[in-house]
């Protein structure tokens, strides 16, 4: 393992058999050779990803495919954390330097246009909630009428107030996003705390 480094595996498809048969298999999420560290992001069932976290002191041998489009659906990252299937190899060839600024543009309006859907009377935290979530989730949107999130099959509302929003499924159907959801807001809440 100590041949590659972290930026080489992100993103890559991987199977891990370890010092005692066991055979992993999934995307990897992080590498950190200095802490002999590999983050495996695995399928977990029912639409719900899982992350194996292995040190690499036990990985007897290991195979890497760096096609992303061998990955299954379940395995791969989530849009914000896959940054190399978006943006363009950059070189000295003119052609991807421009595809990479259209992309950052194009990324620059998305977050003005987003942040113009808030208004003064936009709670601090209910903003701060709804970029961290749009960076994850880009098709979420804040309603200033009725003061809340909304996303694919999801609505956030600040209960009694922004600092403890609940995280509502439209239709009362399961959603595997739901828990996503949630974790992602208390992450983002212990983050400004």
């Amino acid at each position: 393992m100590s041949q590659s480094t972290e930026m080489d595996l992100v993103g890559c498809a991987m199977t891990v058999v370890l010092t005692n048969d066991t055979q992993l298999s999934g995307t990897v999420f992080t590498y950190v050779p200095e802490n002999e560290i590999l983050v495996l992001v695995t399928d977990a069932g029912l639409d719900t990803q899982g992350f194996k976290m292995i040190r690499t002191p036990f990985i007897k041998s290991f195979t890497v495919d760096q096609d992303f489009k061998s990955i299954p659906a379940s395995q791969r990252l989530p849009q914000a954390l896959d940054a190399y299937e978006q943006l363009p190899a950059v070189s000295k060839n003119v052609r991807d330097w421009n595809a990479a600024k259209k992309y950052l543009i194009a990324e620059e309006k998305s977050r003005e246009k987003k942040l113009s859907s808030l208004c003064e009377s936009t709670p601090v935290s209910a903003a701060e909630i709804f970029l961290g979530i749009a960076r994850v989730y880009p098709n979420t949107k804040w309603s200033a009428e009725d003061q809340t999130l909304t996303m694919e099959d999801i609505v956030v509302v600040g209960e009694p107030d922004w600092s403890h929003p609940v995280v509502k499924v439209i239709g009362n159907l399961e959603s595997p996003n739901k828990e996503r959801v949630e974790n992602l807001i208390k992450k983002i809440l212990s983050a400004t705390d």
